[in-house]
């Protein structure tokens, strides 16, 4: 497997979901050594896990081999698994011949009863991190025999040690369940699973489902927004349920008075229960967008609280952009969710794909998902056209099973741009219709199209220089520096050399406006402000300096023509002349 060729680092956490909600532990084995050779470049796995009351580390399961009785003494100091125990990290060996006489292990390569086939493979911990306390390494992976017979790369040890960290946190949760449980978990899972075929029957025999069905349709449908009056910018949506309950949505958040959050998103499955997962989820994203007011954060926030809720039990695609009216700069991020196209005639090339890293919302905790998250920002002009979907759009298949796919989508948003939004969201749906035999999933479409904007100052930019100055002077003298607060006030964009305009300041001073930058970043109209104020005030400086030796010159002059009188009384030429000319140098240029 090339690096090029590796699967998207997020699949492990969406992939190991399955994992992470596995309750008993040979059930979690089984799973775990079918799917990591289908994902990794070994064609051989074993994962060991310890039994901390003998001191041994047992082999629980081979992917070549069903029958295994392989123990290691957790003190040999000759077997090659054990190097994960003494170095506490994944072991990435080229050649195990050398590497073995190069750490002084005996360890012997196949044939003639030997142990590896393989002279490269990857030494991978088995481990989890609690909540407080240090990581524990309660076990290892072996990955040997790489498919295309090359050394293993760093790339493959990096993400073999991902799936490593996710498979201990897996075998955790199941010990401590086993522990809680007795061992009764099997028992408990068929009861439970009796529990909901017994409502599952009693649903579909009850009386009325259609009518409820009917009623929830209507609620969700009161809980779609309304389009907003936006200035300058024009909005059409289309929103097609699979069923009389869907699992897409969308929605405008007004985060303030120059800023509007703009979502879609696709919950997992359909009816009551995806109804409700979305929801919360626009619930959570509503609350965290105006607290925040960056669409990363947002997302992250929402993510928590979702994951905290579902336990990974469903997951939710969403597409989160925050448009600024003011400077019409669009930012954007991507939890996973089919990837909008922004299209201009004018721009080029004139159709862009919105992309941006991010995985779905709800299949892991907040630090991994913020990791994940990406935030993109591009600023929008007259004649662009935002089309966001979702995917039972793309999706959307013959009775042949031909998907109606990206590219037949944008050949429709080019063929179809002059239209207005309301127009155009019309002609992709019936396009998609009548490519599809039928309505096999929700298809949602949103077209925003810029008609007539113009990017304006920021509120900081455009106040006046006392008010800016304040500003900074507050910053710089009377408290902390809130980088952080800062730059959510201020617009970014690129960093700025503000300088400090030649103003004659004290070392002290142009120190701290130096800490400034380089905290800050100086970064948007801040920095242009005080690039800008500094020339002005150095200008208006350098002309008051100019002002003042003048007048000082006038000054000296008026003192000798007050002293002329009484030199020509007493007729000293001489004196005369020095007086005229320490006049003609006073009256004269610098």
């Amino acid at each position: 497997m090339d690096e090029e060729q590796l699967p998207d680092v997020t699949e492990p956490a969406v992939d190991m979901a399955a994992l992470l909600n596995c309750i008993v532990l040979d059930e979690l084995l089984d799973l775990a050594i079918d799917w990591i050779p289908q994902i990794t470049a070994a064609q051989v796995v074993s994962i060991f896990i310890v039994d901390d009351a003998r001191r041994k580390l047992v082999m629980m399961r081979h992917s070549k081999r069903k029958g295994f009785d392989v123990e290691i003494d957790l003190d040999d100091p000759g077997t090659l698994i054990l190097e994960v125990f003494r170095k506490k990290k994944a072991i990435l060996i080229h050649d195990i011949p050398a590497y073995a006489q190069e750490n002084k292990l005996p360890i012997e390569m196949r044939g003639g009863g030997k142990s590896y086939g393989s002279s490269s493979c990857m030494l991978v911990p088995i481990a989890f991190r609690p909540l407080e306390g240090e990581r524990q390494i309660i076990g290892a992976l072996n990955l040997t025999d790489k498919a295309n017979f090359e050394p293993f790369t760093k790339e493959e040890l990096r993400y073999a040690s991902q799936i490593g960290e996710t498979l201990g946190t897996a075998v955790h949760n199941t010990r401590i369940i086993e522990r809680k449980l007795g061992g009764q978990q099997k028992e408990l899972l068929g009861e439970l699973a009796g529990a909901r075929s017994s409502v599952a029957t009693t649903r579909e025999a009850a009386q009325g489902v259609e009518a409820e069905l009917e009623e929830a349709a209507r609620r969700v449908q009161q809980l779609l927004p309304e389009l907003p009056k936006i200035p300058g910018y024009e909005l059409a949506v289309h929103y097609r349920p699979m069923a009389g309950v869907g699992g897409d949505f969308y929605d405008f958040i007004p985060i303030d008075e120059h800023r509007i959050g703009i979502a879609i998103g696709d919950v997992a499955g359909h009816g009551i229960e995806a109804a409700l997962v979305m929801s919360m989820t626009k619930q959570v994203l509503n609350l965290y967008s105006k607290i925040h007011g960056t669409a990363t954060e947002a997302l992250i926030r929402a993510n928590g609280e979702i994951f905290d809720a579902l336990k990974g039990q469903s997951f939710i695609s969403v597409f989160f952009g925050i448009l600024d009216t003011r400077t019409h700069v669009f930012s954007y991020a991507r939890a996973g969710h089919n990837p909008p196209f922004l299209h201009n005639p004018a721009r080029n090339p004139p159709t862009i794909k919105l992309d941006a890293k991010g995985m779905v919302l709800g299949t892991t905790g907040s630090r991994r998902f913020g990791e994940m998250l990406e935030e993109i920002r591009i600023p929008l002009r007259t004649g662009d056209l935002l089309l966001l979907y979702t995917d039972g759009v793309v999706e959307a298949m013959t009775a042949e099973g031909e998907e109606f796919g990206e590219e037949r989508l944008v050949l429709s948003l080019e063929a179809n741009a002059v239209c207005t939004p309301d127009q155009l969201k019309s002609r992709l749906a019936r396009h998609v219709s009548g490519f599809s035999a039928e309505v096999s999933d929700d298809q949602t479409i949103l077209v925003i199209k810029a008609i007539d904007i113009v990017a304006t100052a920021s509120e900081a930019e455009a106040a006046e220089p006392a008010e800016a100055l304040l500003m900074v002077d507050q910053w710089l003298h009377e408290g902390e520096l809130a980088a952080e607060a800062a730059q959510e006030v201020f617009f970014q964009a690129e960093p700025v050399d503000v300088g400090t305009g030649g103003l004659a300041l004290s070392d002290d001073d142009a120190a701290l406006i130096q800490t400034l930058a380089d905290e800050l970043g100086l970064i948007g109209p801040l920095g242009r402000i005080l690039g800008r104020l500094g020339k002005e005030l150095a200008d208006e400086c350098a002309e008051l300096e100019a002002r003042k030796a003048a007048l000082e010159r006038q000054v000296a002059a008026l003192a000798l023509v007050r002293t002329l009188p009484d030199q020509l009384a007493r007729g000293d030429i001489e004196e005369l002349a020095a007086a005229g000319r320490a006049l003609a140098l006073a009256l004269g240029p610098e």
